[in-house]
């Protein structure tokens, strides 16, 4: 992907449109980021932004639900969604010969949805049974307890999904309401990735995208995250769930700095030290030395203003106690003894393959160049990415890990049998 390729413009309606234009594709693939998510709700309205995702593809005032599915899967493409906590986004993706179908299949399910009130309570007791799907899989839930210990009554702390309470207060009223402030096309990115130039997609999207004349609704308020206070009482950020079932399963976050931070490059490659390949420290240690567990992994996830490091494992209870101990020695290592040059450039030359491999898809050029632009205003080169990871020193790694691996930006969730005392364990 050559800085060539790509281009960003601001259309008729408002909207902002990112393109790489990929001449040797025969795909299109196409996305609008609509930038709010689960943290812009109101505590009323719990879990609004997914429950309108999903309504959405229930039909239009031109086409049903049977009919998006056939135009886009008939021709052998796929259309979806996801809402995350900063955002939602619609996507598509077929052969370069149905675009103009299928741009205006998503732009009609953007723009238009139905939200009609038989399709309510019927899609309502899915999002129940997706709630309860979450809920069943303790590696799953694990993650959902971590957020809510870590960011406590923040809205970040929230189930995307809601909860069966929350989705009970929401109406056809509250859905129409969220898609009257959220998506305007004036607050939109659209991206798109394949053989067409930035000029034949922007007269295309020019066309179909309906400009409203209105200005848009006073948009969703971001809360901001309150810093964590110095020296929390003991357990104050620790949730533990009892369940009688054979598997212990762990998760440690450490509040990081966000998606803008200079230490971001950093932050990354401390994740891949300690935990993101085969070849890290905490899998080397804990899984191939000792063998106390099958699986254990690091990542992070940045939001705009604050981010997390995350630290998971599924073992035996009773390897529980141990495998504490030997990743606090882990961490406690990188805190007091900077990483040698030679283990960096490993991690490095990882993430700079990771990326590669990760940006030959059309889709993900596609995420690339949409994600560029909503969050950082513009379309950021791989290259200047790659040269940044490059720059990145034993002495900033050690920084960064002194700076987030404190207790105070600590939180830790348990699904497992017992109510193990975790905070003495990995203090």
């Amino acid at each position: 992907m050559s800085p060539d390729n790509l281009a960003h413009s601001t259309l008729h309606s408002g909207a902002k449109l990112a393109t790489a234009c990929l001449p040797d594709r025969g795909i299109m693939a196409l996305a609008v980021w609509v930038p709010f998510g689960s943290r812009h709700e109101p505590s009323a309205a719990q879990g609004v932004a997914h429950f309108l995702e999903h309504m959405v593809f229930k039909g239009t005032a031109r086409r049903s639900a049977r009919r998006i599915s056939l135009e886009i899967e008939s021709v052998g493409g796929e259309i979806n969604a996801f809402t995350s906590e900063d955002h939602t986004c619609y996507h598509v993706t077929v052969p370069e010969t149905s675009f103009r179908k299928a741009a205006a299949v998503l732009i009609d399910v953007f723009q238009n949805p139905r939200l009609a009130e038989r399709d309510f309570a019927q899609e309502r007791r899915v999002i129940h049974e997706e709630i309860q799907l979450y809920r069943g899989n303790p590696a799953q839930h694990v993650e959902d307890l971590l957020s809510r210990a870590l960011w406590q009554e923040h809205p970040l702390g929230r189930l995307i999904t809601g909860t069966p309470e929350s989705l009970a207060r929401i109406s056809p009223a509250t859905l129409s309401k969220w898609h009257q402030q959220t998506h305007h096309p004036a607050r939109a990115v659209f991206a798109c990735a394949g053989p067409w130039p930035h000029e034949k997609v922007a007269t295309l999207l020019d066309q179909l995208i309906s400009t409203k004349k209105n200005s848009p609704p006073r948009p969703p308020r971001t809360k901001p995250v309150t810093p964590p206070t110095p020296g929390p009482p003991r357990n104050q950020y620790t949730l533990i769930e009892t369940r009688d079932i054979e598997q212990a399963h762990l998760s440690i976050g450490f509040r990081t700095p966000g998606r803008h931070a200079p230490q971001r490059f950093a932050l990354r490659l401390l994740s891949v030290l300690l935990g993101e390949s085969m070849g890290s420290r905490l899998f080397q240690r804990l899984r191939e030395k000792h063998g106390l567990c099958y699986a254990i992994q690091s990542d992070t996830d940045l939001f705009d203003d604050v981010g997390i490091l995350e630290i998971s494992a599924s073992l035996d209870p009773s390897r529980l106690q141990r495998a504490c101990s030997l990743l606090t020695r882990e961490i406690q290592t990188l805190l007091e003894t900077p990483p040698d040059t030679k283990e960096l450039n490993r991690a490095k030359e990882y993430c700079l393959g990771q990326l590669a491999l990760w940006l030959e898809t059309t889709q993900n050029i596609m995420t690339w160049a949409g994600e560029c632009l909503l969050h950082h205003k513009r379309i950021l080169d791989p290259a200047a990415v790659r040269h940044s990871l490059h720059k990145v020193t034993p002495e900033l790694i050690q920084a960064v890990a002194r700076e987030i691996f404190q207790t105070e930006n600590r939180a830790i969730a348990y699904v497992g049998p017992g109510q193990p005392p975790l905070g003495q364990w990995l203090d």
